[in-house]
């Protein structure tokens, strides 16, 4: 049945090995219906190889495929019946042209299922049974692989088209088909859900039997135990021959105890029942030292089951026996032993179990069987199944499949396994009970209930195979009858036949003839006129010719009119008709003459080699050419352009016999082209961007320049409008401007442009109106104005600041002078109070108030040193410093001022470098940052956060400082307050440090002020960062201190003022002093130090004076600020009139101002004002270096 011209046809021997190997596979993967009861698909493969390669190709595939039988079920008879099928089937479809599923059904019922029958039940002993099973199972397999065979074959006759299948086949498979698979398939799934079924079934009566017989046997022995512990008690009282008569009750008494006896330490019987033996022999003073189980016993002192062993006293028969040892205050003194009754033993295993099918064995902790059911098994040998497979199952549970010889069937594995439960017995588990379900009973009622679930799908099989072959041939004489009407319709409707058409009641039949009935009607009508016209075909080839005519004439005057290159070509490319504007084009009077010419004939040689280059490529590849622009010549020899499109032209037979061309003169556009390249290159070139709109706001053209200054290729910016580029323009003002520039024509403006990433570019913008034809548009030449805008914005700020710095300066100047005179009036307040308290007894009633007055006097020079800070003239006990220890050390002080309700945290960075500053003043920055900090917080909760660290600070980065000096790049430790309260705006934050502005109801406004000041005066910087609703943060930056470098002191030699007697002259000082109540004070402060004073209110006066009493002058305290001449200009003058006299400088200035006049000066000394006595006394005793009394 090979089909002609097929693959399969030319390689035989591929699809032959092919089959051969799938028919292998298909029965190495089954499908298991019960163990070892697979279904195959092996001849489905044998029936492929029969349809396609032919009989003997099917025999050989059904041998390689069978040859797997022999493995998997070890007998030939599958392999037999399997070859004998395909060589039945082969013959009735090959020679009775049967078809192939209803040969393989008479196969099965008269040779198949009785030789399977014969093979099964007589060659392998199956029971009856079994071998209906096993044959109608083989039944019903083939038939349904010969039913897929059938089908496979009839999809790929469809698929590839080279072999006619039967509609009658079809339908018949099909039908049959949904009857045997559906079928097949729900009994292969019940099958193996009922195997399942059953052998849960059986493990769960095996696991309830073992359940009991376990409670049963652990009763009896726990019986037994239970005696001889009290057995063992009393032994442990009384002597032995009380103990006689107890053992004999008790043995008496229990039908499961053969023989009792009681042992003593070395395991002699001193008691023993009976007394003795059936030759008439004691039991009594016999030794069981060799016992194997008594070193247990002695070690375990509980009651325990022993191992099987041989019985000494009347015979060698085997024994068990319970031990409970005898227990004196807890140590090993003996043992009772009962021998236990084995009969009694199979009694209570026997009753325990529902069916006679379980088998159980007893075994001893060596694995020697004790007692057992089973007929192989025998006493005191070692429990062996023999070769095969133990499954654990779980719950204790396991299968038994024996291995059988290779030449039983495996299907007697299956009917000798077993289910089995093992059991440990004893409290020790010294013995186990094995209890084992053989599967065969149950397998045995399973198979026959299948048996007959195969003979009835068989039987209605069957009968669906009668109904498909009636209902195939009804539905196909429908066919046939079609077949017949049409058979040599066109000879008959030429004939004038008539067709009669019967009316059939199935729709689609129906539907079908009156299909053929309309193609018939059509045939009709064409071949009447088709008569017709060979009627008139004389007179219709005239109409013809003249329309011919007159074609030819309309093509002749297009070919003279034309002003396009309009040509065809040969072979050979010669012209063999061109239009009259290639005559011109090369000097020639009419397009005939240069018929039969060649293009060398006509044109330059190296133009007419890009030609023949040209229509060669299209005579080899047989593709057409478009819009090739070429050059060529005019008949003066200019060059001029021409855009070229050639295609071939194909004869009836499919070759290339020409090649008709059309050309255009483009020159004009050329350049034009060129011209507009020129410009757009030009606008290219100029870096301002330039845009045009049209009425839309549609950007319709750029330059290159506007691409780069916005970030946008240039078809983003074509696809974009010119609302989204230009800020000052809208979608409403748009057309208002378009109408106001139709009139003005342009415009000059300056707006923003957005870039691509959203940022902003000032630009000043140049519009102008531009009208094309009917068009119009707007052209926008734009110029950046980012670097003027940021020149102006630099020189607003510049403004800004230095205005800011002039009024600081002022308020400074203003501050120090209103501080230094506020100091020469706290100086006589406080020198007097002072004064005065060393006047008054201790014991004076005012001097408490004197005290008190002291205090304010104190605070009212703080408020004084505050103004001097603001100004940056405050008074500074500059020392190296670590700012993280200094907070540290100060944080109890730093947390009071922190409202409650706040959390302060501190992350102070460790081995912070050293800085040059007033510990003080530092700590009432940061104090004054902490406070306002809490106080923008208020009582709603919040969190406030210092922090120290170092790091490096560019020229940028330190812009931003408060303090107007620049500072330098480089490292710098900070301190920062950070907050999360109400934040500042961009006004609070310029005005933050202006004096007396504040926030706050009660402030001053002096706390910032003052803390710019203390910055300014220590070289350092003020960062502000603040965003309204979120918080603040302040950083202090301070210059890192340089390193330390030792100082050197002059030598003072052995002089030491402080040891010089007290007897010479009393010492004279010369008091500077504007101000006469200072001076005047002064000199009283002096006095009381036991000085000698002089006093000049002017530095000429002080000059004056000096020269006059130089001798016995010892001090000068001589006042900064004074009129005619200041305190510098007198101290140079007492420099020159005498090197070795002492300066003490006294000014309401800070001292370090005050070293930045005098650097280099050698000025002995500087107190600030206001100072009290004791100041006053240890400055002058650090310049004299003597004691000063007072």
């Amino acid at each position: 049945m090979a089909s002609d011209g097929s693959d399969h046809g030319r390689y035989p021997i591929v699809h032959l090995l092919a089959l051969s190997l799938a028919g292998l596979a298909g029965n190495y993967f089954n499908i298991p219906l019960f163990p070892n009861l697979e279904v195959l698909f092996g001849s489905t493969f044998s029936m492929l190889a029969l349809q396609l390669l032919g009989l003997w190709s099917g025999v050989a595939v059904a041998l390689t495929a069978g040859s797997y039988t022999l493995l998997l079920w070890q007998h030939p008879y599958a392999l037999l019946i399997l070859v004998l099928e395909t060589l039945v089937v082969g013959w009735l479809v090959l020679r009775r042209q049967m078809g192939m599923l209803l040969a393989d059904t008479v196969f099965w019922l008269t040779l198949g299922m009785p030789l399977a029958y014969l093979c099964y039940h007589h060659g392998m002993h199956f029971p009856s049974p079994e071998a209906t099973l096993v044959f109608m199972k083989l039944a019903l397999n083939g038939l349904a692989n010969v039913l897929l065979a059938r089908l496979l074959f009839t999809a790929y006759a469809i698929g590839t088209r080279r072999i006619s299948v039967s509609f009658r086949d079809i339908i018949y498979e099909l039908l049959a088909s949904f009857v045997l698979f559906p079928s097949l398939i729900v009994l292969v799934l019940s099958g193996r859900a009922d195997f399942r079924a059953s052998a849960a079934t059986i493990q769960e009566t095996l696991r309830r039997d073992a359940h009991r017989v376990s409670l049963n046997l652990d009763h009896w022995l726990k019986v037994r135990k239970e005696t001889l512990s009290h057995l063992a008690r009393l032994a442990a009282t009384l002597p032995p021959e009380e103990m006689q008569a107890r053992l004999d009750q008790a043995r008496l008494s229990d039908y499961s105890f053969q023989r009792i006896g009681l042992l003593n330490r070395e395991a002699v019987t001193t008691a023993y029942s009976p007394v003795s033996d059936p030759f008439g022999q004691s039991n009594l003073g016999k030794s069981f030292a060799d016992r194997p189980f008594l070193p247990q016993l002695r070690q375990r002192k509980e009651p325990m089951l022993s191992e099987l062993v041989r019985g000494t006293i009347d015979s060698s028969t085997p024994r068990v026996l319970i031990l409970a040892p005898v227990l004196v205050q807890g140590e090993y003194a003996g043992h009772l032993a009962g021998v236990l009754n084995l009969d009694r033993a199979h009694q209570i295993l026997d009753q325990a179990l529902d069916s006679p099918q379980i088998r159980y064995t007893l075994l001893d902790r060596h694995g020697m069987v004790i007692v057992s059911n089973r007929g192989d098994q025998e006493v005191m040998s070692r429990f062996e199944r023999g070769p095969g497979n133990l499954t654990p199952l779980g719950n204790q549970l396991a299968w038994w499949v024996p291995k059988v010889p290779g030449t039983v069937p495996a299907w007697q594995r299956w009917k000798r396994s077993a289910y089995t439960v093992e059991i440990p017995v004893g409290s020790f588990s010294e013995w186990r009970l094995i209890l084992e379900q053989p599967l065969l009973p149950s397998l045995s009622e399973l198979l026959a209930r299948y048996a007959g679930k195969f003979a009835l799908i068989l039987a209605i099989f069957l009968a669906a195979l009668v109904l498909a072959e009636l209902l195939s041939r009804l539905f196909h004489s429908r066919f046939l009858e079609l077949t017949r009407l049409t058979a040599d319709l066109p000879a008959r409707l030429a004939e004038g036949q008539q067709i009669s058409w019967p009316d059939r009641p199935v729709l689609e039949v129906r539907q079908l003839m009156g299909n053929f009935q309309q193609v018939t009607a059509s045939l009709t009508a064409q071949i009447q006129q088709t008569r017709a016209l060979n009627e008139t075909l004389e007179q219709r080839v005239s109409e013809r010719t003249a329309e011919l005519s007159e074609l030819n004439r309309d093509f002749v005057n297009f070919l003279e009119n034309t002003s396009d290159f309009v040509y065809y070509k040969d072979r050979d490319s010669r012209y063999r008709f061109c239009s009259q504007a290639v005559a011109v084009s090369t000097g020639h009077a009419r397009w005939r003459d240069l018929v039969g010419k060649h293009d060398s004939e006509l044109f330059p040689a190296e133009l007419a080699r890009i030609y023949l280059d040209e229509e060669a490529q299209i005579f080899r590849d047989g593709v057409s050419l478009f819009n090739k622009i070429n050059p060529t010549c005019d008949p003066q020899g200019k060059r001029r352009w021409i855009s070229t499109n050639k295609w071939p032209v194909f004869d009836a037979a499919g070759q290339i016999v020409g090649i008709f061309g059309i050309s255009r003169d483009i020159t004009e556009r050329i350049e034009i082209e060129e011209s507009l390249r020129l410009a757009q290159q030009s606008l290219n070139q100029v870096p301002d961007p330039i845009m045009w709109a049209d009425p839309c706001g549609r950007i319709v053209d750029c330059n290159a320049g506007a691409c780069q200054m916005l970030g946008y290729d240039q078809y983003e910016l074509l696809d974009s409008t010119i609302f989204e580029i230009d800020q000052s323009t809208t979608r409403e003002n748009w057309p208002l401007l378009f109408s106001e520039l139709r009139t003005l024509r342009n415009r000059h403006y300056e707006s923003s442009y957005c870039t691509r990433d959203g940022r902003s570019i000032p630009v000043d913008v140049q519009l102008a109106y531009i009208s094309f034809g009917d068009k119009e548009f707007l052209c926008g030449v734009a110029r950046d104005l980012s670097d003027r805008k940021a020149m102006e914005e630099e020189r607003l700020r510049l403004e800004r600041q230095a205005l800011h710095v002039q009024k600081l300066e002022s308020l400074g100047v203003l501050s120090g002078g209103i501080a230094h005179d506020f100091n020469n009036l706290l100086q006589v307040v406080l020198g007097n109070l002072d004064l005065g308290l060393m006047a008054l007894p201790e014991d004076a009633r005012v001097r408490r108030n004197l005290e008190q007055a002291v205090i304010a006097t104190v605070r009212a020079s703080e408020l004084s040193g505050m103004m001097l800070a603001y100004s940056g003239k405050g008074v500074l006990s500059v020392k190296r410093l670590d700012l993280s220890e200094l907070i540290r050390e100060n944080g109890p002080m730093l947390t009071a001022v922190v409202s409650r309700g706040i959390t302060f945290t501190s992350a102070l960075a460790p081995d912070l470098p050293p800085v040059q500053a007033d510990a003080t003043q530092v700590l009432q920055v940061v104090l004054n940052l902490v406070r306002n900090a809490s106080e923008a917080i208020g009582s709603g909760g919040g969190t406030i956060t210092l922090g120290t660290g170092s790091q490096e600070f560019d020229r940028e980065s330190l812009a931003a400082s408060r303090i107007e000096e620049k500072l330098p790049a480089g490292p710098y430790v900070w301190i920062e307050v950070r907050d999360n309260g109400c934040g500042m705006d961009e006004a609070t934050q310029y005005r933050s440090f202006d004096p007396f502005f504040t926030t706050k109801f009660t402030g001053r406004g002096l706390g910032m002020s003052a803390a710019l000041g203390i910055m300014r005066a220590h070289k350092g910087a003020i960062m502000l960062e603040s965003t309204p609703g979120v918080g603040t943060a302040m950083r202090l930056l301070f210059p890192i201190a340089p390193q330390p470098y030792p100082v050197r002191r002059e030598s003072t030699g052995n002089k030491d003022p402080l040891t010089e007697s007290a007897d010479r002259r009393p010492l004279t000082a010369l008091v500077v002093d504007d101000e006469e109540m200072v001076r005047t004070l002064s000199e009283s402060m002096l006095q009381a130090f036991g000085f000698l004073t002089l006093s000049a209110s002017d530095g000429e006066a002080a000059l004056e004076i000096f020269r006059r009493e130089r001798q016995r002058i010892d001090l000068v305290l001589l006042d900064q600020n004074m009129p005619t001449m200041d305190g510098l200009s007198v101290f140079k003058e007492l420099r020159q009139l005498s090197p070795e006299v002492k300066v003490l400088l006294a000014s309401g200035y800070s001292q370090k101002e005050v070293a930045a006049r005098f650097q280099g000066l050698d000025l002995n000394g500087f107190i600030q004002k206001p100072f009290n006595v004791r100041h006053l006394r240890d400055e002058i005793q650090r310049v004299l270096w003597r004691e000063v009394t007072g």
